[in-house]
């Protein structure tokens, strides 16, 4: 089974007598592909998405371990990067000294964590409502220049 998109999809596709009995085996396999990209991207061309900043908080607002569990039974991998599991993923490598020249012009317009390899997407207790995730996602945004009014979050 090479086509990783829809997990709770496979699962059903499995649900088939020879299957059970094991007349059919199914495998998995490292394509040395990236995964199809599902998630939710940001149009950086909008003015409420073009600081880096909100959207790294919006990003830990986004409980991926309570959906997982709740929405789709646990079968989802989380996607950390258009390039995963081929030989441009970032992941768990530093940049290069020449990827450090070709951004030598452009200073903190990476962040540390992604050019020293480090990063990772934020992790919840999957509750739903972790309250130290959310108040660091609250932290940011008030540096970012939000207020809350009225049970609201309001844009500078």
């Amino acid at each position: 089974i090479a086509d990783d998109s829809d997990p709770v999809k496979r699962e059903r596709d499995l649900d088939f007598p020879a299957f059970h009995k094991g007349d059919v085996i199914a495998e998995t396999f490292d394509t040395g592909i990236p995964p199809v990209v599902t998630g939710f991207l940001f149009n950086t061309r909008l003015q409420k998405f073009s600081n880096p900043v909100v959207r790294r908080a919006l990003g830990m607002l986004y409980d991926f371990e309570w959906a997982n569990k709740n929405l789709f039974g646990g079968k989802y991998m989380r996607t950390m990067s258009y390039w995963q599991n081929s030989e441009l993923s970032a992941l768990g490598h530093p940049a290069d000294d020449r990827e450090k020249a070709l951004l030598a012009p452009y200073p903190g317009r990476v962040p540390a964590d992604v050019m020293d390899g480090t990063w990772r997407p934020p992790v919840t207790d999957g509750s739903g409502q972790d309250r130290k995730v959310l108040k660091a996602a609250f932290d940011i945004l008030k540096g970012a220049g939000y207020t809350l009014q009225d049970g609201a979050m309001l844009d500078p």
